[in-house]
């Protein structure tokens, strides 16, 4: 059997040009899609700066809902998002009867993004409070349920009702209506 010498300077010549259009072309492509990554995580950053300008605009009273929407397009079945929606109520107007106020209902969009939301140090983990000097500290209890604001509800029993109206009457302060709150957060 006898052996074929290859000359590999001639078949170099012969595939250089094709290797090197095809290194050429993978590179092209390369950079095509790299810039098409470059476009869409750029999108991903304004859409995520917008939701937080959105966020941060919004009134202190304003609550958010994580809600999933249909498109309206005809063939399509699918609910998107999650999208951040924020609604509140404002004042809108007084009526000739100064004891009625009219509310609106507002609503707004946030967006896709919502802003990491990590406690001030200086959000308390418990709190004290008096009504009309009264201590009612058993009865705070927080909300963990609004993770963008403390909501603290007073669960105030009956019998500590019944003597914070004893104590009204007999300070005077009845003719006034008030009751006064004090509400400070333990450090």
């Amino acid at each position: 059997m006898a052996y074929k010498h290859i000359d590999y300077v001639k078949a170099h010549r012969k595939i250089a040009p094709f290797t090197s259009q095809l290194i050429a072309r993978t590179l092209v492509e390369a950079d095509r899609m790299l810039e098409h990554h470059k476009k869409f995580i750029k999108r991903i950053k304004d859409a995520e700066a917008s939701s937080i300008q959105r966020f941060n605009a919004l009134p202190t009273n304003a609550t958010i809902r994580k809600e999933y929407v249909k498109c309206g397009k005809n063939d399509c079945e699918m609910s998107h998002g999650p999208y951040f929606y924020a609604y509140w109520k404002e004042k809108t107007s007084t009526c000739n009867n100064k004891s009625a106020t009219v509310w609106k209902l507002k609503k707004k969009y946030i967006g896709s993004y919502l802003p990491e939301i990590k406690p001030s140090e200086l959000v308390a983990n418990s709190y004290i409070g008096t009504i009309n000097g009264i201590d009612v500290t058993k009865e705070l209890m927080i909300d963990p349920t609004n993770s963008t604001k403390d909501v603290v509800h007073f669960m105030i029993p009956k019998p500590v009702v019944m003597q914070i109206a004893e104590q009204v009457n007999k300070s005077g302060q009845a003719k006034e209506g008030l009751m006064k709150f004090m509400f400070k957060p333990t450090l």
